[in-house]
């Protein structure tokens, strides 16, 4: 009997550590873009060609993973009335047929959580917005979007968990306007006056610009 238990436990043993080399191999294998030389390169684009969808999209998508959500916004800002939707939808669209394809394509998946904040389908932009956390799950900024989108369909109680889930991961200005935004929403007044004072330069020009 103790010769048969000790082969179970050894049986135990080699599964669970197979198991963690698929899972390290599987987390491994996930490759982030190099969002520096994303924002480089649609910069230089938007010199020559400042109304580039594509290149305002890339620049946009490279500056939130970058963490520097003023730079996003204000870009946003700039297109203004010159964003055509439908144009962007034409764009956009292609790459996401090719979701199925390249489940573990961080970029693609970027395009289509962004697309449904940009059409204002919040429940297509949590799909995708979880699947690039499931892949890179200490990316605080995909995080806050997250927590964002919830917000945007009154789902309270998860937009609170995902921007402190983001503030564990690194205490950033964005998680704390999130949350005082939440508050306020809920009724909570200090507790939202107490969050907005921590969100800095970026609450007071978001809000300004809203």
């Amino acid at each position: 009997m103790i010769i048969i238990k000790r082969h179970k436990i050894f049986y135990i043993v080699i599964t669970i550590s197979i198991l963690l080399l698929i899972s390290f191999s599987a987390s491994a294998a996930v490759k982030e873009p190099d969002w520096y030389a994303l924002k480089e390169k649609s910069q230089n684009i938007l010199e020559n060609e400042p109304k580039d969808i594509m290149a305002n999209y890339n620049l946009t998508i490279s500056l939130v993973n970058l963490g520097d959500i003023k730079a996003a916004y204000n870009n946003i800002n700039k297109l203004g009335s010159d964003f055509e939707e439908k144009y962007f939808i034409k764009r956009i669209t292609p790459y996401l047929y090719d979701i199925a394809k390249y489940q573990d394509n961080i970029l693609i998946l970027n395009y289509a959580a962004f697309y449904g904040v940009i059409v204002e389908d919040y429940n297509f932009s949590i799909k995708y917005f979880n699947k690039i956390l499931k892949l890179t799950p200490e990316n605080y900024n995909i995080r806050n979007f997250l927590s964002a989108s919830h917000l945007e369909l009154k789902e309270y109680d998860i937009a609170i968990e995902e921007a402190k889930k983001a503030l564990e991961t690194k205490d950033n200005e964005f998680s704390h306007l999130l949350l005082g935004a939440i508050y306020y929403e809920k009724g909570n007044v200090l507790k939202a006056l107490n969050q907005l004072s921590k969100s800095g330069s970026l609450g007071r020009e978001i809000l300004n610009n809203n």
